[in-house]
């Protein structure tokens, strides 16, 4: 494990979402208490950094984006103005961007011996 990379992947991973969560808490409410929960111990593994708790985290950002009906993958904002809404969703998407690659960058750091 590579520890500068798996503190900097955490810190990335818990600023991304906490943002998507402030998003889904306005958004799509049902999912911002699970980004919440998935910010909080991005920030307090990093005090800890063991494998198990790491391996967690990432298994449960990871299964958010697995594609299933009703998933959160299928989760995007509605707005009536249609410009407005392709904006929006502009945002939602970079931010699911953000926690992805911070996941990666995550099990990257994980990898390294």
């Amino acid at each position: 494990m590579n520890e500068p990379r798996i503190r900097a992947a955490l810190d990335q991973l818990a600023s991304a979402a906490t943002e998507l969560a402030s998003l889904c808490d306005r958004e799509a409410p049902e999912y911002g208490p699970v980004w919440h929960g998935i910010a909080k111990n991005a920030a307090a593994a990093k005090d800890s950094l063991l494998r198990d708790e790491l391996q967690d985290l990432l298994q449960g950002g990871v299964s958010m984006f697995a594609y299933r009906p009703g998933s959160f993958s299928e989760v995007y904002v509605q707005r009536s103005d249609y410009d407005e809404q392709i904006a929006e969703n502009n945002k939602f998407d970079a931010l699911k961007d953000r926690v992805a690659d911070a996941l990666a960058a995550l099990r990257s750091a994980m990898a390294i011996a």
